[in-house]
C-alpha cells in the first residue's frame, strides 16, 4: 500500500508543478487528449500491474528471500486501482462512440463489443477447465457450484462477467431513453447500485463490485469531458489538494477501522476517485508512448484472461520467486498473442459466414 500512496501522490505532484510552471511562466497548458492511441499504453501499463498484483500472492509461501518478499508485496493494492482504470476506460469509450457514431452505433453494439470479447473467454476458459479437471480430478458439477458461489470457471474472469452485464445495462438503457439528456445516465447509476445490491445478497466476493461504478465515471467524463477540464484550471488549487486529501483520508479508514463494511466503502470511494485524477495526470503529463506498452496494450484483455492459468499452474514453484514472475509474463504474453490472433481468424470467419448467410436469403 505505502508503494500505491507514494506512487500516486508523485504523479499527483509532478502534475501540479507542470501546471503551476506553465501558468508563471504565463503559458497555457494542452491537455494531452485522452484518445484510443493513449489508451492503448495505458491498457499495456494497467495489465503488467495486473499481472503483478496477482504474482504478489507468492509473498505468503515459504522459500522466497524477505526482500523479495517485501518488494512483491508492495503490488497487492495495485490490482483494484487498475481493474477501476479498466472500466474507467470501458464506460468512456463506449459513450464517446455513442456521441460519435449516433444511436446506429446501438445497432450494431453486440455484433461489435461480444463477438469481438467472446472468444478469447471461451477459448481461455476451455482450456482452463480441462486442466483443473486433469489436475484436480472435478466434475462439471464442481465447476458449476462454483460458479454459484461467485467463483467463474477461469481465474480472475469475474472482471469480464460483470463488464457483460454493464454492456447489457447500457444498450438497454441508451436505446430506450435514447442518446441525449440526463436520464439514461441516472439510470446507469440506478442499474450499477441494483448490480452492487445484488452481488451483495449473492454473498459474492468484494472484487465483483468495489469497482464497477468507475464504468459510470467513464460515461459522465465522456460527457462532460471539456467541463471537467475547465473546473480543473479555475480550481486548480483545490483539485490538486483535493486530490491527495481523499487518498490519504481513504487510506486512513482502510488501514485504521477493523470494520469490513468500512474498508470496503473506502476501496469503492477510492476507486471511484482515482480515474478523475489518474486522467488528469495523465492529461497533464502524457504517457509513455512506447512500441512495446502498445504492443501489450493490444492484447491486454487476452493477457488479462490467461496469465491466471499459468499462475495456476505455478503453484508447485512459487519458491522460484523472481524466476517465476518472469516465466509467467513469458508464458502469458505468448499465449495471449496466440489467443488474440486465433480469436481475430475465428471472428473473420464468423463475419463472413454471417455476411453469405445474408446474401443468400
Amino acid at each position: 500500500m505505502y508503494l500505491y500512496c507514494i506512487c500516486y501522490i508523485a504523479l499527483v505532484i509532478l502534475a501540479g508543478l507542470t501546471v503551476f510552471r506553465h501558468r508563471w511562466n504565463g503559458t497555457q497548458i494542452l491537455f494531452s487528449p485522452f484518445n484510443v492511441d493513449r489508451t492503448l499504453s495505458l491498457r499495456g501499463i494497467l495489465v503488467l500491474l495486473i499481472v503483478l498484483h496477482h504474482l504478489s500472492g507468492v509473498t505468503s509461501f515459504p522459500g522466497l528471500s524477505p526482500s523479495f518478499r517485501m518488494l512483491v508485496s508492495q503490488f497487492t493494492f495495485f490490482g483494484g486501482g487498475a481493474v477501476s482504470m479498466f472500466f474507467f476506460i470501458s464506460g468512456y469509450g463506449l459513450m464517446a462512440s455513442l456521441h460519435k457514431k449516433g444511436k446506429i452505433y446501438l445497432d450494431s453494439f453486440y455484433k461489435k463489443r461480444f463477438l469481438k470479447l467472446l472468444p478469447p473467454l471461451l477459448i481461455a476458459t476451455c482450456i482452463f477447465i480441462c486442466i483443473r479437471m486433469c489436475f484436480e480430478h472435478l466434475s462439471a458439477w464442481n465447476i458449476c457450484y462454483e460458479m454459484t458461489l461467485g467463483n467463474p470457471p477461469l481465474p480472475n474472469s469475474w472482471y469480464m462477467y460483470a463488464l457483460f452485464i454493464l454492456y447489457i445495462f447500457f444498450h438497454a438503457v441508451f436505446s430506450i431513453c435514447g442518446v441525449q439528456g440526463r436520464k439514461a445516465l441516472n439510470w446507469m447509476w440506478i442499474g450499477s447500485f441494483a448490480y452492487i445490491a445484488c452481488i451483495l445478497l449473492l454473498g459474492w466476493g468484494y472484487w465483483w463490485y468495489t469497482s464497477v461504478l468507475s464504468f459510470n465515471i467513464g460515461i459522465e467524463y465522456a460527457c462532460m469531458s471539456q467541463g471537467v477540464q475547465s473546473f480543473v484550471r479555475k480550481k486548480l488549487i483545490s483539485f490538486f489538494v483535493g486530490s491527495i486529501l481523499f487518498l490519504l483520508v481513504f487510506i486512513f479508514i482502510y488501514l485504521r477501522f477493523v470494520s469490513d463494511g468500512m474498508k470496503i466503502a473506502s476501496l469503492i470511494a477510492l476507486n471511484v476517485t482515482l480515474p478523475i485524477v489518474m486522467v488528469w495526470v495523465i492529461q497533464v503529463l502524457g504517457i509513455v508512448n512506447l512500441t512495446s506498452l502498445k504492443f501489450l496494450g493490444g492484447i491486454s484483455y487476452e493477457l488479462y484472461l490467461v496469465h491466471g492459468i499459468f499462475i495456476y499452474l505455478s503453484k508447485n514453484y512459487y519458491s522460484y520467486g523472481g524466476t517465476l514472475i518472469i516465466v509467467c509474463y513469458t508464458l502469458s504474453i505468448v499465449t495471449a498473442f496466440m489467443l488474440n490472433r486465433g480469436s481475430k481468424y475465428i471472428n473473420n470467419k464468423i463475419i463472413k459466414a454471417v455476411s453469405y448467410t445474408h446474401l443468400t436469403l
